[in-house]
């Protein structure tokens, strides 16, 4: 009986450690599989950034405003009053600027751009004063040049003038002293089309467009 016993508690000893792994080579849990995505991605596959359009028109004013006979007129902004350190250049292409309800879509229409160049005083420069009604305000100074290119195949200057305008006191304030000035006369042989409908330019410096 006592060796029915013993038998018994080795071979279930033995079971039991078995079912552990005891003895032997230590057995490792099987390596789980890498969760790596790979994606192959050809360069010609890849997707581009959608260009944005520009539009003809605008496009043209940026041309125009780089060309040599009309760049020159920021450099003329600047030499005319150097004390006016800031400055700004911009272009007109679709209504032409202090015409009213005659210039809308005008340069539009013929092809033409108003570029403007413009100068003023820098903040600090500005003077502080009181105006009789009590309020506070800051004077200004400005000069600004304004440059008609033509619609005709040279973008030539067409017309071109200035603008110088101050206001640096009270008296000013009130009644600005203004001086204009044509630096381009009004080109007479720039002559604009307008028959059935169609629009366009002839010039005699260049010709037609």
């Amino acid at each position: 009986m006592m060796k029915k016993k013993v038998l018994a508690l080795t071979l279930a000893a033995f079971v039991a450690c078995g079912a552990a792994g005891c003895g032997g080579e230590e057995k490792k849990p099987a390596p789980k599989p890498e969760n790596k995505q790979t994606t192959n991605v050809k360069k010609d596959e890849k997707q581009k950034a959608p260009e944005k359009k520009v539009d003809p028109a605008v496009k043209h004013a940026q041309e125009v405003m780089k060309l040599p006979h009309v760049a020159k007129y920021d450099k003329m902004s600047k030499d005319a009053y150097p004390h006016l350190k800031w400055g700004s250049t911009g272009y007109s292409y679709k209504d032409y600027p202090g015409k009213g309800k005659e210039g809308k879509g005008a340069l539009l229409a013929y092809g033409e751009v108003v570029a403007g160049f413009h100068r003023t005083l820098a903040s600090d420069d500005r003077p502080t004063f009181k105006l009789d009604d009590g309020r506070e305000v800051k004077g200004s100074e400005n000069y600004d040049i304004e440059v008609l290119v033509g619609g005709c195949k040279g973008n030539c200057v067409i017309e071109a003038t200035s603008t110088y305008t101050k206001r640096m006191d009270p008296a000013s304030y009130k009644k600005p002293h203004v001086e204009k000035k044509v630096l381009v006369p009004f080109d007479k042989t720039y002559v604009r089309h307008d028959e059935n409908g169609k629009k366009w330019v002839t010039h005699e410096k260049c010709g037609t467009k």
